[in-house]
């Protein structure tokens, strides 16, 4: 089942298809705390178990409230720098 919720904003209409009842329901009690699409991707990481990724500041803190691990674009990045090192190329060309 999937639920369509259609969000109307100032400058926009955006849709968001919830794939289950329960992710519908966690994705209108997020947008009390956190803009749409950062609900968005917190129903989605909740339901399916994914890490939460976010630079946003209330967004992770809001994704750690619902039991998520999160990450930033820099925490995303530090693999690949480390990788990049162990085969003695440079960081920052």
């Amino acid at each position: 089942m999937r639920e369509t919720i259609n969000h109307i904003s100032t400058t926009k209409l955006s849709s968001y298809a919830a794939t289950s009842p329960s992710q519908s329901k966690c994705f209108r009690e997020l947008l009390v705390s956190v803009g749409y699409g950062e609900a968005a991707g917190i129903a989605v990481a909740k339901e399916q178990g994914l890490l939460f990724f976010s630079d946003d500041k209330k967004a992770r803190q809001v994704a750690k409230e619902q039991g998520l691990e999160v990450s930033g674009i820099l925490g995303s990045l530090k693999p690949a720098r480390h990788r990049e090192l162990r085969r003695g190329g440079r960081v920052g060309r």
